[in-house]
């Protein structure tokens, strides 16, 4: 059973896509000993590369500092070597997947707020980090879905990577969704738009779940 949550109760700027904003040519007319100007818009969060035609802020993302999802961790580093700490690091919070189409499994104690989900990649290519993100804010039960912190790869719908979902719990059956994961650079007040509901029964006298993510 799959659930989309009301769009109005959700935190404004969760998961967002950066505007990229050119720079504007300036009117004024430059003189003979004037070079031509080109003013840059101060509210621009990324510039337009006239040579290459690629936004500078992915460049920049990838240089930026990014914290550690694991409370307690003091890591801040670039986020290209955040899937080289966290392997390191956090192996007991880690589930390493095979790359793109590969199914990982996941045991996900309900008071886990969170697994993470580090996405080999080809060679050269900076490795993935994902969140299973263990939501609250329902009655009887959790929301479950899957965020991903970066480098993130347009594979789906509006630049976000597909993936499908199967939790395995206490009741007869399984229960499943497909979704897309957003980009994120913090999980702080985060709240998905869509989540599977997973309901307390199937949470089990272990407390736990078997989840199945296949990711691309």
């Amino acid at each position: 059973m799959e659930m989309d949550k009301d769009k109005s109760g959700g935190t404004p700027g969760a998961s967002w896509t950066s505007p990229t904003k050119k720079a504007k040519p300036s009117t004024e007319q430059p003189t003979e000993h004037q070079e031509e100007r080109i003013w840059m818009d101060p509210n621009a969060l990324s510039v337009d590369c006239g040579i290459c035609f690629m936004p500078f802020e992915a460049e920049v993302f990838m240089h930026a500092p990014t914290c550690c999802p694991i409370a307690g961790c003091a890591y801040i580093g670039e986020l290209q070597h955040l899937h080289r700490h966290l392997l390191d690091g956090h192996a007991d919070f880690v589930v390493p997947v095979a790359g793109l189409k590969a199914t990982a499994k996941v045991t996900l104690r309900k008071a886990d707020p969170f697994r993470v989900l580090v996405m080999a990649m080809a060679k050269g290519s900076t490795p993935s980090v994902f969140l299973l993100v263990n939501g609250g804010g329902v009655l009887a039960g959790r929301s479950l879905s899957l965020v991903c912190l970066g480098p993130c790869r347009p594979e789906g719908d509006e630049g976000e990577t597909r993936y499908k979902m199967e939790v395995y719990g206490g009741e007869p059956g399984v229960i499943w969704m497909k979704g897309t994961a957003p980009c994120v650079r913090r999980l702080e007040g985060f709240e998905a738009k869509k989540f599977l509901f997973v309901p307390d029964a199937d949470w089990g006298p272990s407390g736990s779940v078997s989840v199945s993510i296949r990711i691309g």
